[in-house]
């Protein structure tokens, strides 16, 4: 927990070019209703992790102690034809408490006294259906960050998943140091960062293929309530921190 004010929550526009265009896409991103939603995204994460740690199908089918938290938010992708679940995301802050990454190593100096947005258990389906969905929530999860006034994204990730989020430009946070995490069975993971104020401008610096699809194009199923994410993420039920 941070012994600072709240964050400022930004309501700007949060690239650096405005959307060219409106598409629409075969499914729909949103807030999760943890009483409604949690069993299917479990089921899922289950599925997802089972493929290629089968170890964990059955333990990732209970939830985790961050997917019970007051302040976590979990996003889902669901498809519109069929309602299934397609995607879905968990993003928990160090505003009201600390970080669950923090209990398992120190983070350094230049991480403390920001405000920090932990996204875990990216988990997409297989299949075309599923195609578009890593980056839609790749979307949804910048946008949250950047409007409710995060200064870093931290993620975790082991090989060869790792190389999705350094094409990305995400950072080493420990210069190369492994951390075996108990919830994914001390598989080998590193611990990578982005800063929010800087990604639109260092994804346009280096062409990132998808930024195309994050900036020019505007997704109105990408429908996140970022006043209710603000809400949930900071802890607070008034909106008094805005800023331009």
């Amino acid at each position: 927990m941070l012994d600072m004010p709240k964050p400022t929550a930004r309501i700007s526009h949060p690239y650096g070019i405005a959307f060219e265009k409106c598409e629409d896409l075969p499914f729909r991103v949103r807030i999760a209703n943890p009483h409604e939603d949690l069993d299917r995204i479990l089921e899922l994460r289950s599925r997802a992790y089972g493929r290629h740690l089968p170890e964990m199908a059955k333990r990732l089918e209970q939830a985790e102690p961050d997917d019970l938290r007051d302040d976590a938010l979990l996003l889902i992708a669901e498809s519109k034809s069929t309602g299934h679940l397609l995607g879905s995301i968990r993003l928990v802050t160090n505003v009201a408490r600390a970080l669950s990454i923090e209990h398992e190593t120190k983070l350094p100096e230049p991480f403390r006294n920001r405000y920090l947005l932990e996204a875990r258990r990216l988990t997409v389906c297989n299949g075309p259906e599923g195609r578009m969905t890593t980056p839609a929530l790749i979307k949804a999860i910048y946008e949250v960050s950047f409007h409710c006034g995060m200064d870093i994204v931290l993620i975790t990730a082991r090989h060869p998943v790792d190389r999705m989020y350094r094409a990305m430009q995400f950072q080493d946070a420990l210069d190369g140091k492994e951390l075996l995490l108990p919830d994914v069975n001390n598989v080998p993971h590193k611990l990578y960062f982005m800063e929010v104020a800087t990604a639109d401008s260092t994804w346009r610096a280096v062409n990132w293929p998808f930024y195309p699809f994050l900036a020019k194009i505007w997704h109105p199923d990408i429908g996140i309530d970022f006043e209710m994410a603000y809400q949930h993420l900071c802890q607070t039920d008034v909106e008094t921190h805005r800023a331009v």
